[in-house]
């Protein structure tokens, strides 16, 4: 019988498929492993990794592994989470789940936009002390969206505010224009280009892509410009940000996640004492929905099946 270690939260439909397949489960919570020596030892004996808790699937985890075979990340940037080379040198496949929680990320993007560009949070924490004081905000609509990365996530905000709030759609892609742009009217546009004329400039690349918002970025950027990341922190120099929003009082910021303090301290100590007034911060939840769960873990599941038939699986990311 197949050991799986599981981490995170396992819906029940979840776990009873996955016993259905004759597999032996150990579960654990989203941050039980998070200690990379815990990891080690629990690693030992697993056939099969569901990574879906906040612990890294680092090179000396998967060295200390003796018959792990098939790691299935549930979601789509394994890279930030699994050292896919290491993985690769130990023969071990890595699957993901491409597109499952592409609307549940897409729907919350474009609610922290809204939170971000109306003041919504920092009026009910006004509104909560009683100060009386609600500073007027912004519309969304006619503005211009820049959309860094252009994957299914990107493209269903695209589509969103597109058809929602008659915004201006532009992109930027690694990989150059996308013929699935058409849909929602969005327009290839240089790095440079995009984040100078931008309203609201949203992130949707991986994290492996390293900063893309550095202190040359932020210098380019339209006074009042709004930025939302729900992808990977990284993407945004913590000094950059800092900097720019001393610079500029209008500049608002919505991140679903936030730095951790040993990355650039001070920076990040500075940024913490501006929630929620300047930055609106969500602890990388914006995946977290029923539907996006279910569709997941169905894909998850599927690639499981696939290996323990022998099939290379559909999903496999590196």
């Amino acid at each position: 019988m197949a050991k799986v270690l599981i981490t995170g939260e396992l819906p029940q439909i979840a776990r009873q498929r996955l016993e259905s397949l004759g597999l032996d489960l150990a579960t654990y919570g989203a941050k039980d492993l998070v200690d990379e020596n815990k990891f080690i030892e629990a690693i030992k004996g697993i056939d099969i990794y569901i990574s879906g808790g906040y612990e890294t699937g680092t090179a000396a985890v998967l060295e200390a592994s003796d018959k792990l075979c098939l790691i299935v990340f549930l979601g789509v940037d394994c890279g930030a989470y699994i050292d896919l080379k290491a993985a690769a040198g130990k023969g071990i496949k890595v699957c993901n789940t491409p597109g499952a929680n592409a609307i549940s990320v897409a729907e919350f993007t474009v609610g922290l936009m809204i939170d971000a560009q109306r003041h919504i949070s920092s009026t009910i924490l006004s509104f909560a002390k009683e100060s009386g004081s609600y500073e007027t905000s912004s519309t969304m609509f006619g503005k211009t969206l820049g959309l860094i990365g252009f994957g299914k996530i990107a493209q269903r905000v695209a589509q969103m505010c597109a058809k929602g709030f008659d915004t201006k759609v532009q992109y930027w892609s690694r990989s150059g224009k996308k013929t699935e742009a058409a849909k929602s009217g969005a327009g290839f546009v240089e790095l440079n280009e995009l984040i100078a004329t931008s309203d609201i400039i949203s992130l949707h690349v991986p994290g492996e892509s390293g900063v893309i918002l550095d202190e040359n970025q932020f210098g380019i950027m339209k006074a009042g410009v709004t930025i939302v990341n729900t992808s990977p922190v990284n993407l945004c120099s913590p000094k950059a940000l800092l900097k720019a929003l001393k610079a500029d009082a209008k500049m608002q910021v919505a991140f679903d996640g936030f730095y951790e303090n040993e990355i650039e301290e001070n920076a990040v100590s500075e940024l913490r004492k501006m929630i929620p007034e300047r930055i609106i911060v969500t602890p990388h939840v914006a995946w977290r929905t029923f539907e996006a769960d279910t569709a997941t873990y169905e894909m998850a599941i599927e690639s499981i099946a696939e290996f323990l038939i022998g099939k290379i699986p559909c999903r496999v990311a590196n």
